[in-house]
């Protein structure tokens, strides 16, 4: 229920206000996030740079993709002054992904894909193993992300793993290739809609394939290369997937840089003058908290 104070205004402990919608800010590279007078809360994504994909070899040795960058986000964080932001690059050639800081949080780079014959590099998502049968890398916990999928174990499964994705592991590789390219596939992304569309972000960069099939993928990150080699594609920036696994002599995708998007929502309790209140109704922009 809504009281009316003494002076014409109108005191709403219970009311949370947003005048003309929440406020979005991306930050694609480190610095400040300078907030609103009035801000009290905020959403946050808090996203790392993915890890590489691994390099194919001569003998026909598929490398593993890369890891995704640790994922986390932060749901009606108390904040009251400007705060600074560190954001990860994506892993180059051999290497895992940079982590993310804001908000008191670390989000873990991804592990780079692993080129033959070692096992996925740990990170927030693990990054794919390599024949014969290396293990995936580990996430490095906290709820940020996935293990990486296996090698494959024996001739002509000479193929990476997929590397793990926020939304699920990695696959194992293993000859023949499914149509959907589930073996050896990047593990899953994960859709959040913090800037006011759906957007899919941290997906495991896709295997090498050593026998004439394309590798898996995942949307956000990378496809792995297919024999003999062909050059790999890097994962998109700012989606934090990790990068796709060479089929053969080349280098691995790079690994997509992370990104931190705050949304603030701007409850503010209080007391609000009568025509503020009037105007906002009428816009659309008062709502009960």
């Amino acid at each position: 229920m809504t009281n009316f104070s003494g002076n014409g205004g109108i005191i709403g402990p219970k009311i949370a206000v947003s005048f003309g919608g929440d406020t979005v800010t991306s930050m694609t590279s480190s610095g400040t996030v300078t907030i609103r007078t009035g801000t009290t809360l905020i959403d946050a994504l808090i996203l790392a740079g993915g890890g590489s994909g691994g390099a194919g070899t001569t003998g026909s040795l598929g490398g593993g993709g890369g890891g995704a960058g640790g994922y986390k986000t932060k749901s009606a964080h108390p904040v009251s002054a400007p705060f600074a932001v560190t954001v990860g690059a994506g892993g180059g050639a051999n290497s895992n992904g940079s982590n993310t800081v804001a908000l008191c949080t670390t989000s873990t780079g991804g592990g780079k894909g692993a080129k033959s014959p070692t096992a996925g590099s740990a990170g927030g998502s693990g990054g794919g193993g390599t024949f014969p049968a290396g293990g995936g890398g580990a996430t490095s916990g906290g709820c940020q992300g996935n293990a990486g999928g296996a090698g494959g174990n024996s001739s002509p499964n000479n193929v990476g793993g997929g590397g793990g994705g926020a939304g699920g592991a990695g696959s194992t590789g293993a000859l023949p290739d499914a149509d959907d390219g589930s073996r050896g596939k990047g593990g899953d992304a994960v859709s959040n809609s913090i800037t006011g569309s759906a957007v899919t972000y941290a997906g495991g960069g896709g295997n090498g394939i050593a026998g004439g099939y394309s590798g898996g993928y995942d949307p956000g990150s990378a496809t792995g290369g297919s024999y003999p080699g062909a050059v790999v594609a890097n994962a998109a920036n700012n989606r934090g997937g990790g990068g796709g696994g060479s089929g053969r002599c080349n280098a691995g995708g790079n690994g997509g840089s992370g990104v931190v998007i705050i949304k603030e929502l701007n409850k503010a309790p209080g007391v609000w003058n009568i025509n503020d209140v009037y105007d906002n109704v009428k816009a659309g922009t008062w709502t009960n908290s």
